[in-house]
């Protein structure tokens, strides 16, 4: 939610483009030290197919108590398109560290809807440049599929893969969940 730190303006529609713009303020009481973030967003949504480009400089503040945020800026792009029953989307976004540390997301999904089942896919590659010479890569997935039992309750079923050595933190899901 919002916290009272955060403005956003969204411009009208104009043939299918829109806009964007954001601050967000953090202030650490400690200090009184102010720090701002900006963000912007051009987007493009018309007919099933929606594009977006953005960046986010975030403040250097999380919180009052002047807890650090970890990134310093975010830049991304992405793309869905949706056909009859079938969404495919893709994604490509790179966040930097405050030390300067570069991680690239790549990566694209697809669903299905038949009836009351729900299918889904989606992949991701994940590289972090750990210095100038090294870097780590991670090929994460994860499938799904949903039976919706009545309005509002559904069963589902996922497998998720971080792509971690010895399968660390990949994990497995079985539920159901409603709404009323």
């Amino acid at each position: 939610g919002n916290d009272g730190r955060h403005v956003h303006y969204v411009t009208p529609k104009f043939n299918g483009f829109f806009g964007v713009l954001g601050m967000n303020v953090s202030t650490q009481t400690s200090t009184t030290e102010t720090s701002v973030g900006n963000t912007y967003v051009l987007g493009y949504d018309l007919n099933g197919l929606k594009v977006f480009f953005g960046q986010s400089t975030l403040p250097k503040y999380t919180d009052v108590a002047g807890t650090l945020n970890t990134v310093k800026m975010a830049t991304g792009l992405s793309a869905s398109y949706k056909f009859g029953d079938t969404t495919v989307a893709a994604t490509g976004y790179k966040t930097t560290t405050l030390t300067e540390l570069d991680t690239n997301y790549y990566g694209f999904a697809v669903s299905q809807v038949m009836g009351p089942f729900d299918f889904g896919f989606s992949y991701q590659n994940v590289m972090t440049n750990t210095s100038a010479t090294a870097s780590t890569n991670a090929n994460q997935w994860a499938a799904g599929v949903g039976y919706t039992v009545t309005k509002g309750t559904q069963i589902y079923f996922d497998l998720n893969s971080l792509g971690a050595a010895n399968n660390v933190g990949d994990f497995m899901v079985a539920g159901i969940k409603t709404s009323f």
